[in-house]
């Protein structure tokens, strides 16, 4: 897919190739979304732990319980941690994005000097902003994913609720 970099130019500050950008946010997502699929094995594993395996199929242990959603989740390696790790790289975007403005001929004092005062500010916030709501959007879509596989495939009488 060919991305136009001509609507994308005045979400950044000037100078900064916002295609090759976006395309490290993207990146940055997606690792954070492989991160949180680390999840699954968890899952599986503490689902596995409810049977017991004999030569003629598993059966359900007698009063086995699951482990709570969240206890899954935060269990050893956060699942979401990939998501934290993202927001802090794109907070320090932000404040790299400022300090740019500081650097060579890039004078802060002709962005002050614009008839619209905020332009800076928005070239500024805008890309790592879209990126952090982007990064909770899909953080809440794979929770509710997740709570959706944890709820479908564990045995009802195995829930701890």
């Amino acid at each position: 897919m060919k991305i136009n970099a001509e609507k994308f130019e005045k979400y950044t500050p000037p100078g900064i190739d916002c295609i090759n950008q976006l395309k490290l946010c993207l990146a940055g997502l997606s690792a954070a979304m492989g991160w949180s699929v680390s999840y699954i094995a968890k899952y599986l594993t503490a689902r596995a732990n409810l049977f017991e395996y004999s030569l003629t199929g598993q059966v359900l242990r007698e009063g086995a319980r699951i482990a709570n959603f969240n206890q899954l989740i935060h269990d050893g390696l956060d699942s979401l941690d990939g998501f934290l790790m993202f927001y802090i790289v794109m907070l320090g975007l932000l404040v790299y994005y400022y300090l740019y403005y500081y650097q060579g001929s890039k004078s802060i004092y002709l962005m002050r000097r614009l008839p619209n005062r905020w332009e800076m500010y928005r070239r500024c916030i805008a890309l790592p902003f879209a990126a952090i709501v982007t990064g909770v959007i899909t953080e809440i879509a794979l929770l509710a994913l997740y709570y959706g596989i944890y709820l479908t495939f564990t045995p009802q009488q195995c829930l701890p609720f």
